[in-house]
């Protein structure tokens, strides 16, 4: 899977604090879904389809709409053998779906029977997506009994073989249609009754954004709040809050997310204001419907500042010139280079690499990178890491 560093524009509240976002840690993220179903619901547009060759149409289809022995019925007797009705059709059944779920399946349920048992039966079963009478049929083979039942069509796994976004099934034009048939010869008159028509959908609801960890390190007096994504659905923005308590927050930035994405996506965002003691994080998502995910807390412990222990200069740089990398140790005796390889990475300021190379410690006294002539002017990050430590420092262009 493709791994995305994103820069994303941050919008804070705050007038004290400098903030931007870097991109460089991956967190194991998980897709959370929660299966569910809303329903069963009751039509409220009620009419007659003509079929081509039918024998009659329906009269009081509005009759469908609740359980209480007053029926949709076929306006003319089905008389002979193979003769068969128009459409009754249902719609706006008032379903309110959230943009982040995927429809599964849909269940409806008539309430039936025929004046005479054992020669009716359905001739068509049909979903209706976008006031279009659909081609996939849910027919059972059978006969309708003399006396009221309530027969299920689909399944909560049957799509009636469209395919469906939250806005179908919201839509006021999303129903059912039904026809019948008559079964067998005879002198009878056949009467089809429907006293209630009601639809249940079935669908999975994906969580925007499920995280199995968020990471918040202190890196050069700073906070260095990072997590990621695997999959974002209808993902509007994120929000990071500050707190000294854990219990009262403080927006400190907002993040736009991806909207709608399946690729690994790495976010970050650098906390410059670092008072001593224990500072907490929370991350909260918002969707575009408004509704919000709050991902647990995490906390840094913030003791006493440290000498800096990486530098460049000059600062600023002219593009041509070369831009010299000086490791010290700090007077803690923390040693930032120990005897592993140190990464260089210099990034844009939309977190694109930009340059990178990796140096020993034995190379570091006199480490310099030529800043290019292509580079365009503006602010530039140079990261230093090793198997324990990172900096970075801010780089101005010229």
């Amino acid at each position: 899977m493709t791994a995305l560093n994103i820069f994303k524009s941050v919008k804070s509240n705050s007038t004290t604090t400098s903030k931007w976002l870097l991109s460089f840690f991956l967190i194991l993220t998980c897709q959370v879904s929660i299966g569910s179903n809303e329903g069963p619901n009751n039509g409220s547009s009620f009419t007659s389809i003509a079929i081509g060759g039918s024998t009659s149409s329906w009269q009081n289809p509005s009759y469908a709409q609740i359980s209480d022995n007053q029926y949709a019925q076929n306006a003319i007797f089905l008389t002979a053998n193979g003769e068969y009705t128009d459409y009754l059709v249902a719609t706006d059944f008032g379903f309110s779906l959230s943009s982040n779920v995927i429809v599964n399946g849909i269940v409806i349920d008539v309430e039936k029977s025929s004046s005479i048992g054992s020669k009716t039966g359905d001739y068509r079963v049909r979903i209706i997506k976008g006031g279009v009478v659909g081609t996939g049929d849910e027919s059972i083979t059978g006969v309708w009994g003399n006396s009221d039942v309530i027969s299920t069509y689909g399944s909560d796994t049957s799509k009636w073989a469209e395919t469906w976004l939250y806005s179908d099934i919201n839509a006021s034009n999303f129903g059912f249609a039904i026809a019948v048939y008559r079964q067998g010869g005879g002198s009878d008159s056949i009467v089809a009754n429907i006293d209630e028509i009601r639809i249940t959908v079935y669908f999975t609801q994906s969580l925007p954004i499920t995280l199995s960890s968020m990471n918040a390190e202190v890196i050069e007096h700073k906070v260095f709040i990072s997590w990621s994504s695997v999959t974002e659905i209808n993902n509007d923005y994120y929000t990071v809050e500050k707190s000294r308590d854990g219990v009262e927050f403080q927006e400190l930035a907002t993040i736009d997310g991806a909207g709608k994405s399946f690729l690994v996506r790495k976010y970050g965002l650098i906390d410059e204001e670092l008072p001593i003691g224990t500072s907490y994080y929370r991350l909260t998502q918002t969707d575009y419907d408004g509704n919000t995910q709050s991902f647990p807390v995490v906390s840094v412990i913030y003791e006493a500042p440290v000498t800096a222990s990486f530098s460049v200069f000059p600062n600023p740089v002219r593009r041509g010139e070369k831009l010299f990398l000086e490791f010290i140790e700090s007077t803690e005796n923390r040693n930032p280079l120990d005897n592993s390889a140190i990464q260089i990475m210099l990034l844009d300021n939309l977190g694109r690499e930009v340059y990178s190379t990796t140096i020993t410690k034995e190379e570091s006294p006199n480490k310099f990178m030529d800043i290019s002539t292509s580079l365009t002017p503006g602010i530039y990050y140079v990261i230093s890491r090793n198997s324990t430590e990172v900096y970075v420092k801010k780089l101005m262009v010229k």
